[in-house]
């Protein structure tokens, strides 16, 4: 809708405006011109000024350079440029914070079996207070216009999530570690007993870290500014970047902690990769068929298990501080 109002009112200067202007300059290398025009997308996507203001000033300044149908296709392409990039960044971000959303009301469920009453309201407590915090965060990204503030309340709401499932699997594994095999009451097992065993996971998946590099860099040699043609990315993509993914899978899947606490930091390592691997798999079909909109799923999981990664490095560090373990 908004592209639609833009372009109306481009449309209404052009008539009334002289057809035509003496071209002394390239759009395609004309920084100043470029950077005037994403200045004004900005500024609208901001909220700051009304379309007609920004672009009218806009065609108003340039009209001795460009057309005004020159200038109306490239606002145009901009446009749609900038519109896919934040509706991408906000609908990945909501993904994320519901996934996160899940998993937490997933951990307390679990946490009302295993703990007492009093244990269990101090956790309703301290979910409720969070909750709180990203309710009044929520009527703040109904209440604005501004894309750009849209997305950076959606990162703070992330962040608020994900303390709040950090502290509730803290919990569960505590209160998991209090429990035997038939449900009695057992003492937890010692801390000593989780930084050996945290210690031992740390030596086995630092070697893989040199495998995850190769991976992404090999991804980045094919895509973005390294981008040379579907067929290279196709060829990458099958040849090295999806088996070597599928290695760095089984070498991960063959890692057992033996503690519940590094067994779930675990976890979000293993599923994090996984869709990764989905993503390449996806990216592959969509290069075959020819189909964008496959391609920005493809783009759309890769940035979950990208952000779900970032969560488990959170985590680990987390944890090696607590139980003070070294990482090289």
């Amino acid at each position: 809708m908004l592209k639609t109002t833009v372009l109306a009112i481009l449309s209404m200067i052009m008539i009334a405006t002289a057809l035509g202007c003496e071209e002394e300059y390239q759009i395609e290398t004309d920084e100043e011109f470029q950077q005037a025009v994403d200045n004004a997308v900005e500024d609208v996507f901001r909220a700051e000024i009304a379309p007609e203001e920004a672009f009218d000033g806009l065609v108003e300044e340039y009209s001795d350079r460009y057309s005004d149908n020159q200038i109306i296709e490239y606002v145009e392409e901009r446009l749609d440029e900038k519109e896919e990039e934040l509706l991408g960044n906000i609908d990945t971000m909501e993904q994320r914070t519901n996934e996160l959303e899940e998993k937490a009301l997933g951990y307390v469920d679990e946490l009302e079996k295993l703990v007492d009453v009093s244990t269990m309201k101090e956790i309703e407590e301290e979910v409720d207070s969070q909750l709180e915090q990203i309710e009044a965060l929520s009527d703040e990204l109904e209440a604005t216009e501004d894309v750009y503030e849209m997305i950076s309340i959606l990162e703070e709401m992330e962040s608020i999530f994900e303390d709040m499932v950090f502290t509730l699997e803290e919990t569960l594994h505590e209160a998991e570690e209090g429990v035997d095999e038939q449900g009695a009451n057992e003492e937890p097992p010692a801390e000593e007993e989780v930084r050996k065993d945290l210690i031992a996971y740390v030596e086995k998946i630092e070697p893989l870290g040199e495998h995850e590099i190769a991976i992404v860099a090999s991804h980045e040699s094919v895509t973005g500014e390294q981008y040379e043609g579907d067929e290279v990315m196709h060829s990458e993509l099958t040849e090295n970047i999806i088996p070597a993914a599928e290695n760095l899978l089984s070498s991960l899947r063959a890692i057992e902690p033996q503690t519940s606490k590094v067994r779930n930091l675990h976890q979000e390592f293993i599923e994090g990769w996984e869709k990764q691997l989905e993503s390449f798999n996806l990216l592959v079909e969509a290069l075959e068929q020819q189909d964008d909109k496959m391609v920005d799923e493809a783009n759309q999981v890769l940035e979950r298990g990208s952000q779900q990664l970032e969560h488990f490095n959170q985590q680990l560090n987390r944890m090696v501080e607590a139980h003070e373990v070294q990482l090289e």
